[in-house]
């Protein structure tokens, strides 16, 4: 494994946890991710191998090189798409079954042990590790990839104490409707279709992600790190610099987040040409059914969330300080 960065994220329906890896010269990295559901009908199985399919082509386009998945339940046609991508080598599937009543005994999957788990798996084979969800993307701002993001503020980061870099979280609700610019797109992507996103941000370590340095971290939370070793520290990135996009529906409940104040936000729409096409690939290798599929599908609970990528970083001319 090369040096790189990483994320750590969630996502739809079917029980999963993954991990991202962005490969440079000098970095490391990992993301690991978790999905819950029911395969209801052919539209949504469809719907679900889209969003799983545009999560990891567009985190490529971001920069990410591997991704590692902790396997609780996926449906068959999820679990032949992550076969393909594990025979390109750019994703790990590890199982993840515990003994343990989720939500009852445990929170969510033992979402907790997944993270860590996955930290410490990947400590010491990449630099840097993200922790984010299937529904959530990390976008850097001035079109550039978070590898070349990361590389400028460890160009800064003189002192040495940057440990993990914190990202705001902005919702891009599933409510508000899509952009007229996507009607005509060949795929309906969530990040194509939804763009208009709530004008006001959470605050850091609420409900913000965080790319981090394994070797700096001692114990990870979903939103932030619970424990650094001796003389590291979080930076909070300014949301001018990038911000993490979160594609949901309201968060308590019914229809009123509607009513909040949006802006229209198409930094995504830098990658949209790469994406489509990349995604568009995918689904045909599907319909063709010329990947290796399971004999046996697993059989499909509910469940939720979690992923890590890495981030590496390539050279780049400037060097803006995170907290511009």
């Amino acid at each position: 494994m090369v040096p790189g960065t990483s994320f750590l994220r969630t996502a739809f329906r079917t029980t999963l946890v993954s991990v991202i890896r962005f490969q440079t010269p000098h970095d490391r990295g990992g993301h690991t991710l978790r999905n819950h559901g029911r395969y209801h009908n052919s539209c949504r199985v469809l719907a679900q191998v889209l969003q799983f399919a545009e999560f990891i082509e567009l985190n490529v386009a971001l920069g990410a090189s591997h991704f590692i998945f902790y396997n609780h339940t996926v449906g068959p046609d999820v679990g032949c798409l992550l076969e393909r991508y594990a025979s390109e080598n750019l994703a790990t599937v590890l199982p993840w079954e515990l003994p343990i009543a989720s939500q009852r005994e445990i929170r969510t999957e033992a979402l907790f042990a997944a993270l860590n788990d996955c930290l410490y798996r990947v400590m010491y084979r990449f630099r840097w590790v993200a922790m984010i969800d299937l529904d959530e993307f990390i976008v850097p701002s001035g079109n550039i990839t978070i590898p070349t993001m990361i590389r400028r503020f460890q160009d800064r980061n003189k002192s040495g104490r940057a440990g993990a870099y914190s990202f705001r979280n902005a919702f891009f609700y599933l409510q508000w409707p899509d952009d007229p610019v996507a009607a005509g797109d060949k795929l309906p992507l969530v990040t194509l279709r939804k763009t208009l996103r709530k004008l006001h941000l959470h605050a850091h370590r609420q409900r913000s992600k965080c790319i981090m340095d394994p070797e700096s971290v001692v114990e990870v939370g979903n939103h932030f790190v619970w424990e650094f070793l001796a003389g590291k520290t979080t930076v909070n990135v300014a949301s001018s610099v990038a911000f993490l996009h979160h594609y949901r529906v309201c968060e308590f409940g019914g229809n009123d987040c509607v009513n909040a104040t949006s802006v229209r936000d198409t930094k995504v729409y830098h990658w949209k040409t790469r994406l489509l096409e990349a995604v568009s690939r995918r689904m045909k290798m599907l319909r063709r059914r010329d990947l290796a599929c399971p004999a046996q599908p697993p059989r499909v609970r509910p469940g939720n969330k979690t992923a890590v990528a890495q981030v590496g970083a390539p050279t780049s001319p400037s060097s803006p300080s995170p907290s511009s």
